[in-house]
């Protein structure tokens, strides 16, 4: 992940572990909303481990990413710990989107969980318009042109226009119901509307589809960590699962190391991988 952006996590992350628990109606209790408007300031142009600028995917993910505010209202620590481990860890989920899958595993296991973490994610790209309407007109003249499909659901994403996105991925998965792919930003986009019960159903649906694919589980525990109050059984579960499917991989360093952060959080801590 970006140097800078690690550090600042880390810190944060840091914070809310020493962090002494605090009444919600106390004065001096930290609002979850600072939280996510610390993301406000981080900058866009973070540099990678090796020194040289980080290799960002086409269609930048991070500002759609960021969950929408009404779904962490708690100011106590365990909504903080909430709040930050979600909007630190599901930026990864739509690079997963856009880097991996059955054609292009390699370089989402280089990237995808090493970018996890949110960079400018306050800004939405700008909808190319004359993209759109071409992608639109290959659609008209084609309806099961998938592809194309995908390929508006992608620029919509990055708009953060979810709906729109849920419409064409929608359209491919009445086609093609097994398309990996489209099962995870399908359920990016749902999970950004907070429409958590469908995007559950699509993602166990790609554990389903890839039973080997890490993937699918690593967004699942987003979902869990995000309810009020977390799910931290299912969390346990869903992340346990990304570290026995790819123990070696950087998704299963970033799952292990927030997954410890969660199982310090839960009410009942447990054991696992």
């Amino acid at each position: 992940m970006p140097v800078g952006l690690k550090a600042w996590a880390d810190e944060q992350l840091a914070a809310l572990d020493i962090a002494p628990e605090t009444d919600p109606a106390d004065g001096d209790a930290v609002d979850v909303e600072e939280f996510a408007d610390d993301f406000d300031e981080i900058p866009n142009n973070a540099t990678g481990e090796s020194g040289q600028d980080a290799e960002q995917p086409a269609g930048s993910p991070a500002a759609r990413a960021r969950p929408s505010k009404p779904r962490a209202k708690n100011s106590a620590v365990g909504g903080k710990i909430n709040l930050v481990l979600v909007a630190l860890l599901v930026a990864a989920i739509v690079i997963i989107v856009q880097q991996t899958g059955i054609t292009n595993r390699e370089s989402a296991s280089s990237q995808g969980a090493a970018s996890g973490m949110p960079s400018g994610m306050s800004t939405f790209a700008q909808i190319d318009q004359a993209r759109v309407d071409e992608l639109k007109a290959q659609i008209d003249a084609d309806p099961s042109n998938t592809a194309a499909r995908q390929q508006l659901a992608e620029l919509y994403l990055d708009a953060a226009l979810y709906q729109d996105a849920i419409e064409q991925l929608d359209q491919v998965l009445q086609i093609t119901p097994d398309d990996l792919d489209a099962l995870l930003a399908i359920g990016v986009a749902e999970f950004n509307l907070s429409q958590d019960e469908q995007a559950e159903q699509h993602w166990l649906r790609a554990t389903q589809v890839a039973p080997a694919q890490a993937e699918p589980w690593y967004n699942l525990g987003f979902l869990y960590m995000a309810q009020t109050p977390p799910d931290y059984d299912k969390v346990e579960q869903a992340w346990g699962r990304v570290i026995e499917l790819d123990p070696d991989s950087e998704l299963a360093a970033t799952a292990r190391a927030h997954l410890e952060r969660a199982r310090a959080a839960s009410p009942t801590p447990s054991t696992g991988p």
